[in-house]
């Protein structure tokens, strides 16, 4: 299947999901939000599916949100929080072995696809970056707890606060990605780790999704990220 957004194939237990808008380096839209909160909902719930892959056409795996795209009113701001929480969240429910492969860069909420996922492997040239602290957006999605319970609140800091380009070394000492691989190896590297996860026993690999789950909601709920309806409410104070 593919559509204007991404693009899917499955193939012996595997569904590769590709983020399929090469000429903005994958930016996010409200199109693809849907597209890919509906295609993990559908392969969550498939008997065929065993493993799902995250990948992105193109040199770059996901530059974050298309600032080309209309967020400007409160109502915007709370659609855009509600549809990307609401992709974080298929993801992280999904009783499949999940996996990222990231090329060239992830920024914005391409880091939060990436750490939603359960595996990522990463090419040695890549960089992670969350320049909402720059640009001055927000952090919506619940992204951030997301990705505190992925590499840890000091990590999560570092690459919140800073706004700076973390290089693929960080990530592997952080836990942001699991293996690196040389850029003209990804795909290759990529299919000889997925053989191995197809193998593993679903019903296993589910029941341990949902402890971790129940893990990950404790976190949340100790200390809940921001959300729309409150950046909103600030925005409103500061206009007073």
């Amino acid at each position: 299947m593919s559509n204007a957004v991404i693009k899917t194939m499955q193939d012996n237990g595997l569904l590769t999901i590709t983020l399929n808008r090469p000429d903005v380096r994958n930016a996010l839209s409200w199109d693809m939000i849907d597209a890919l909160t509906e295609t993990y909902a559908s392969a969550s719930a498939s008997k065929e599916v065993r493993v799902i892959l995250l990948r992105g056409e193109g040199r770059v795996f996901c530059a974050g949100w298309d600032r080309k795209q209309t967020v400007e009113s409160a109502e915007d701001i709370l659609a855009v929080d509600e549809k990307g929480s609401a992709l974080v969240e298929a993801m992280q429910a999904s009783p499949k072995f999940t996996v990222a492969s990231v090329q060239g860069a992830a920024f914005g909420g391409g880091v939060f696809l990436a750490a939603a996922c359960d595996y990522r492997i990463a090419t040695t040239d890549s960089v992670f970056c969350l320049p909402e602290v720059r640009l001055g957006v927000p952090v919506l999605w619940g992204g951030m707890t997301a990705l505190i319970t992925e590499i840890g609140l000091s990590a999560a800091r570092q690459l919140g606060l800073t706004g700076a380009q973390l290089d693929a070394q960080w990530a592997l000492r952080t836990g942001m990605a699991h293996r690196l691989v040389q850029p003209d190896t990804l795909d290759e590297s990529t299919a000889q780790q997925l053989e191995s996860f197809v193998q593993l026993d679903p019903q296993v690999v589910g029941m341990m999704k949902r402890d971790f789950t129940l893990g990950r909601n404790k976190l949340a709920a100790d200390g809940h990220p921001y959300r729309g309806s409150e950046v909103v409410a600030a925005m409103r104070g500061a206009r007073l």
